[in-house]
């Protein structure tokens, strides 16, 4: 328990600082957005494509698990929308919104580096094998009940297409494909990537909780903190490991 505390302390320490520099206007948005847009599009991309690209894809595949993961998150995502239609009516796109919000998890920011601190770097590859299920199959169809509450009768079929786009341009889904396959085919990386991603690496939770911090800062008190504290239990580890059980 202690080990745990150690290393997940200092995460919300990060989100801490980011929020008070906020508060204290020693960050603005303009900064937030630039540290949000090098973890986004730069550093964490290429971290996650290295990471899979050197993990034994083929041997340590587990469909189980990743069914089991589908599974919970299909649940929770379920158990949003129903929250959402009691508190919002027929609005398909609040349903979405608060489904994703219960079926997913923080994997990158929370998730990757505790299992990467108390196990190894051999635990990166369950963790990926999950973020492509949420962001692979959650958020597109997520994406798609949005996009069918904002189209104009007889335009449904945009749906799949911007969900299709959504995917095609995350630059997370995209690393984690691209790496998979490489791992799969055996293509060697070139020692100069090793370095690149040796350097920049130690900046994506940093950066990217710092900046999530003074996002809060931010934002406006949410109108319904009811349900924001039931999708937060949706999305809690305890319940994930009773869908899963």
């Amino acid at each position: 328990m202690l080990l745990v505390l150690t290393i997940t302390l200092p995460l919300f320490v990060l989100i801490l600082a980011g929020y008070a520099s906020a508060r204290g206007r020693l960050v603005d948005a303009a900064g937030v957005r630039g540290l949000t847009g090098f973890v986004y599009y730069f550093s964490l991309p290429l971290t996650l494509f290295h990471l899979m690209a050197t993990a034994p894809v083929a041997e340590r595949f587990d469909g189980a698990f990743v069914g089991a993961y589908l599974a919970a998150a299909l649940l929770l995502g379920a158990a949003g929308v129903a929250l959402a239609r009691r508190r919002h009516g027929d609005r398909l796109d609040a349903q979405a919104v608060q489904g994703m919000a219960a079926s997913f998890g923080n994997l990158v920011f929370i998730a990757l580096p505790i299992a990467i601190e108390l196990y190894g770097p051999g635990a990166a590859l369950p963790v990926l094998l999950l973020l492509l299920v949420e962001n692979g199959v959650i958020m597109p169809l997520a994406i798609v009940l949005i996009e069918l509450a904002r189209s104009a009768p007889g335009r449904a079929w945009h749906a799949p297409a911007a969900a299709g786009r959504a995917v095609v341009r995350n630059p997370v889904i995209m690393s984690v494909a691209a790496g998979a396959s490489v791992a799969l085919v055996g293509v060697p990386l070139p020692s100069l990537l090793d370095g690149v991603v040796n350097f920049v690496k130690g900046a994506n939770v940093p950066c990217a909780l710092f900046a999530l911090g003074a996002s809060l800062a931010v934002m406006p008190r949410p109108a319904r903190l009811r349900d924001t504290g039931a999708l937060v239990l949706l999305s809690s580890a305890p319940i994930r490991r009773w869908c899963t059980s």
